[in-house]
């Protein structure tokens, strides 16, 4: 760079954790070099200050550090533009816009829109969280529509991402687990609705303690959401739940 430079009596400690700033700007935090060394160390190479080096700049003399690898170059053949093969998007497709402009949609033109979203992310290899949030708008809106029983598909798939992918007992496996279990009450499937319902409050009990009414505090949004015609979520809840609910 063509910064100030960093003082000869500080260079001997540079890579050490904690230093004060190495220069009059007083910036950093005294970690950034330290993790520089650690992972150039990891790595089996080398990192230090370039002695020989000034900016050219008068009275901005500039600092450079070398890292050797140890290792030659990767040998990367150049891409033929006319041959390039679409490996699939580079960021997350479904984000929030995506998903509040699908929700905006009539449920019936939303379903369409999701099917061939759906397909386009199977054909081209999109990131697992596009898949998994496609599969919740599509159970979302199933459920929108009457239909509990054609969501309960998405909702178990939705259930079973959260547990593959995600960190164990991370929170939405739970808020996934409740959709499912109540979806399943819904269309009858008393076995899947039962199962769900326990290994939610187990997860919950793992991760926040058995307090009594936590369960009904932390998830009773979800149990009011208005998005099932053919049943109240909150009924649902009661039954499925019954010693924590009043």
């Amino acid at each position: 760079d063509s910064g100030p430079g960093i003082p000869q009596e500080k260079k001997y400690k540079l890579f050490q954790k904690f230093q004060q700033s190495l220069d009059e700007l007083n910036q950093g935090t005294g970690i950034g070099l330290s993790l520089c060394k650690t992972m150039t160390t990891l790595l089996g190479g080398y990192i230090w200050i370039d002695d020989d080096y000034h900016s050219g700049i008068e009275g901005c003399p500039g600092t450079r550090f070398v890292v050797d690898l140890q290792t030659p170059p990767l040998d990367i053949p150049e891409d033929d533009d006319d041959e390039e093969e679409d490996d699939g998007p580079i960021s997350p497709v479904v984000d929030d816009e995506v998903q509040n402009e699908l929700m905006s949609m009539a449920p019936t033109d939303r379903m369409k829109d999701i099917q061939e979203l759906m397909e386009q992310a199977q054909s081209e290899d999109w990131f697992q969280c596009d898949k998994h949030n496609l599969f919740i708008l599509k159970a979302i809106t199933l459920d929108s529509m009457g239909m509990s029983k054609e969501a309960l598909e998405p909702w178990q798939l939705c259930v079973e991402f959260t547990e593959t992918t995600l960190p164990p007992l991370d929170e939405s496996s739970i808020v996934m687990r409740v959709h499912c279990a109540i979806c399943a009450h819904l269309c009858g499937n008393t076995n899947v609705a039962h199962f769900q319902a326990e290994r939610a409050l187990e997860c919950h009990n793992l991760l926040f303690g058995e307090q009594p009414g936590l369960f009904q505090r932390r998830y009773k949004p979800e149990f009011e959401l208005k998005l099932r015609p053919n049943g109240n979520s909150c009924e649902a809840a009661e039954k499925l739940w019954p010693l924590l609910l009043p």
